[in-house]
């Protein structure tokens, strides 16, 4: 138990701290205005946890990063850590019994679901299944949330655990990247490093750190900027793999050229960073071996690439959870070479159904082989001849408008292509289609809290879909729950499925859905 004068001691200002299960950094010491004893002004990782922005009854005692993120907190409230060589001894000292084993193992598949990476396949940091005191015979360790605070003596711990290939560093009490740089030059045979959930300062100078064994980084929630992120790349020169999601990198600016800081990098996780704009996102397409970009979650609204033999090793993409809205953005990423792409949970699913987005999407882009996880099988003949259909009267209206004709190449690349694969299709051919369309459709009445909208839809639709629809239409905040109420039996409620098409319920014209929240 470290006693307070100690702590007063060790502590300093940028240290991380924990005060129960929450960490924060401190960022002042001294005395509190109307309050006796020595106090610590904290800036919590979780803004929430926080009361301020570092300022009491007007006096600006240091300034917070959000604020809420600032409280303080009594001296000996806090809790300082321990050093590494300490946690490997407390967690891999002893063998552990069958209930630490099957802890243990949870533990390891939340971290696994935490950092899932779609496309990217996260080896390492599941080969333990014991503890273990043979400690020069360990590969892999973790000591995850073991309230690391300082990694000491590092030569020391290389010589303690000489052949450490994958290392869990993440969520703890580690305040400079310094030690993280030193330990890792140490480790020689270290190849995988989590560093995730970490506060960490970075040296104003990093030229006398150089870690070349290094393969791979995940540094994801660590409020990391671009700069820094240029500056990783330095220290760690051959990374093939970048893990950085939910940072605070707003763009990819950076003053070395990205081909040269990650000349060896083939897979990249940006998710839930603070880029919007797709612009940014071209500023890596001459990186030579980037096979793997995860982009999920980052407000992109379209995608332009104007140039030709970009992204050129580039196979797999994820999409998802963006804003992309417009045909045309499909029509330009079939100017790469994807064989997997994920885009799922985007407004272009609202063109049509589920099912005939992803007709369209097969048929705009050639090389694909994966959609949203789901292998393409025979799927493409059929989507192509869909799509030449769907869109055959628009292309039939604009021929003797050059203007018109021109635009709708831009959204629709190949669809001269398809003509001279498959023939022109004939107009009373493309009237009838468009006729059984709609002559297919089902008028439903939605309503909600007594208001009613009269919508027609396809038979097809998925509930997930309808969903959406009524959430906009009635201007809700959450989505709602759907009950179907048929008029031929008024008195019975059905609960609908999001996973189903409404035709499985045998929706006719006339129907009610009631909308619920």
């Amino acid at each position: 138990m470290i006693d307070t004068q100690s702590k007063s001691r060790s502590i300093q200002i940028g240290h991380r701290v924990q005060v129960q299960d929450q960490i924060g950094t401190v960022k002042y010491i001294g005395e509190l205005d109307g309050h006796k004893g020595t106090w610590l002004g904290l800036d919590w990782d979780d803004p929430s946890r926080g009361k301020h922005d570092g300022s009491v009854k007007g006096i600006q005692y240091f300034t917070a990063s959000t604020s809420t993120s600032g409280s303080f907190v009594r001296l000996e409230k806090v809790s300082v850590g321990i050093n590494l060589i300490d946690s490997i001894t407390s967690r891999y000292g002893h063998q552990e019994d069958e209930e630490e084993m099957k802890y243990n193992q949870v533990a390891f598949m939340a971290l696994e679901h935490q950092c899932n990476m779609p496309f990217l396949e996260l080896v390492g940091f599941d080969g333990i299944s014991t503890k273990q005191s043979n400690y020069p015979e360990l590969k892999v360790l973790t000591v995850r949330m073991m309230n690391v605070a300082h990694l000491g003596d590092t030569h020391q711990f290389s010589l303690m655990c000489p052949n450490v290939e994958e290392f869990d560093l993440s969520k703890n009490m580690i305040h400079s990247w310094e030690e993280v740089f030193v330990l890792a030059s140490e480790l020689k045979h270290l190849h995988n490093l989590n560093i995730c959930e970490n506060r960490l300062v970075m040296p104003a100078d990093i030229s006398s750190y150089k870690v070349p064994h290094l393969k791979t980084l995940i540094c994801g929630t660590m409020t990391l900027s671009m700069a820094e992120i240029e500056s990783l790349a330095l220290v760690f020169p051959n990374l093939q793999t970048l893990i950085a999601p939910y940072n605070q990198i707003r763009s990819l600016e950076s003053t070395l050229p990205l081909e040269t800081l990650f000349h060896r990098l083939e897979a990249l996780d940006l998710e839930g960073n603070k880029i919007s704009d797709w612009s940014e996102i071209m500023k890596l397409k001459h990186l030579p071996n980037l096979k793997n970009l995860n982009l999920i979650n980052l407000q992109l609204t379209k995608i332009r690439i104007e140039e030709d033999n970009v992204f050129k090793s580039l196979n797999t993409l994820n999409l998802k959870n963006n804003q992309i809205a417009d045909l045309e953005s499909l029509s330009n990423l079939n100017k790469l070479s994807l064989t997997a792409l994920g885009i799922s949970r985007n407004p272009i699913y609202n063109l049509d159904t589920h099912q005939m987005v992803n007709q369209i999407i097969v048929a705009m882009i050639s090389s694909l082989q994966v959609l949203n996880g789901g292998t393409i099988l025979d799927e493409r003949k059929g989507a192509e001849i869909d799509y030449m259909k769907k869109y055959g009267l628009e292309w039939l209206q604009v021929q003797k408008d050059e203007e018109a004709k021109t635009k709708f190449l831009q959204t629709h690349t190949r669809y001269q292509e398809f003509i001279e694969k498959m023939g022109e299709l004939e107009e009373s051919e493309l009237k009838h289609e468009a006729k059984t369309i709609k002559e297919s459709l089902i008028e439903l009445n939605l309503v909600y809290e007594g208001k009613e909208i009269r919508k027609k839809v396809p038979p097809s639709l998925q509930v997930q879909k309808l969903v959406t629809l009524c959430q906009r239409l009635f201007r809700l905040s959450t989505a709602p729950a759907l009950v179907y109420i048929s008029i031929e039996q008024p008195n019975i409620e059905y609960d609908l499925d999001e996973n189903r098409e409404i035709s499985l319920y045998s929706v006719q014209t006339g129907d009610k859905i009631v909308v619920k929240c």
